[in-house]
C-alpha cells in the first residue's frame, strides 16, 4: 500500500516539476519575453495550450492542496525537489527524525482519502 502512495507522490512530483508554474497556470514564457529574445517580429506561438493532468496526479494535487502547510513543505522537498533527507529536513527547519515522520504521516493520510487498504 505505502509504495503505491510513494509511486503516486513521484509521479505528482514529477509532473509538477514538469510544469514550471507549479500546477498555477501560467504561461512558461510570455510574448514579451518572446519579442525581447526573438525580435518583435516573432510570430506567435500558435494559441493556448491547456494539457489536462493526469487523472491519479489530479486526485493526489487535490488532496495535497487541503493539507497543511508543514506538510506540504515535505512533500516539495521529497517529492518536487528531490533532495535527500537531510537536506529536506535542513530546508523545512525540522530534525530528520521529524521529517520523515511527517512523510510517513502523508503516506498514511494519502492512502486514507484515497481509499486504500492498510497493509
Amino acid at each position: 500500500m505505502l509504495d503505491d502512495i510513494d509511486r503516486r507522490l513521484w509521479a505528482w512530483g514529477d509532473y509538477m516539476r514538469s510544469r514550471a508554474d507549479f500546477g498555477i497556470g501560467y504561461p512558461s514564457r510570455n510574448s514579451i519575453h518572446k519579442a525581447m529574445t526573438e525580435g518583435p517580429g516573432a510570430g506567435s506561438s500558435g494559441g493556448f495550450r491547456y494539457d489536462l493532468m493526469p487523472g491519479e496526479v489530479e486526485q493526489v494535487e487535490a488532496i495535497v492542496c487541503e493539507m497543511t502547510e508543514p506538510l506540504r513543505a515535505v512533500l516539495r522537498e521529497k517529492y518536487i525537489r528531490g533532495v535527500p533527507d537531510k537536506v529536506g529536513s535542513q530546508c523545512c527547519g525540522i530534525s530528520m527524525d521529524k521529517y520523515r515522520r511527517r512523510i510517513e504521516q502523508v503516506h498514511y493520510y494519502l492512502a486514507g482519502r484515497i481509499g486504500l487498504a492498510a497493509a
